[in-house]
């Protein structure tokens, strides 16, 4: 009789459910919506944390991929992602204006630039007159309105 009136639960139009189901229901979408910070991998990614950078060598199964190719990515993205950031919080940590700061290591990869390296200008004709003539840019001197006088005088 006890076991039966915690199980189920009688509503008032007469309707009957089954509060272990319901229960067991909303403990499984919380595992969904929150997964686990650990992750396991047949391979492990290269991590690159002076970067922030992980390169996964895991091969990709084709199969799971075509089924349903947005949860792959997202899955797959997030498990990268968890695994940087649980190598993150094993860095030594310092605090600085009420933030916590992890030192970060210098990083392994060479990551190349985007363009190259711009060359030097070649100076213009009138840089070329003018360091030929011993011309230097002068500084013009500011004036100033003394208004004791009312004259202007050089500051």
């Amino acid at each position: 009789m006890l076991l039966t009136l915690c199980t189920y639960f009688n509503m008032a139009d007469g309707m009957e459910f089954d509060v272990a189901s319901v229960l067991s229901a909303a403990e499984k979408d919380a595992k969904e919506k929150f997964k686990s910070t650990e992750v396991v991998r047949d391979i492990d990614p290269d991590l690159d944390i002076g970067n922030l950078l992980t390169t996964d060598l895991q091969p990709i199964d084709i199969r799971e991929l075509r089924k349903n190719k947005e949860d792959f990515l997202r899955n797959l993205a997030r498990e990268n992602t968890q695994l940087l950031l649980n190598a993150i919080w094993k860095l030594p940590t310092e605090r600085s204006e009420g933030l916590v700061l992890a030192k970060l290591p210098e990083p392994r990869t060479v990551i190349p630039r985007e363009k190259p390296i711009p060359k030097p200008k070649s100076p213009s004709k009138w840089e070329e007159f003018a360091k030929r003539k011993g011309i230097t840019k002068k500084k013009r001197e500011r004036m100033i309105l003394d208004k004791n006088t009312q004259v202007s005088r050089k500051e």
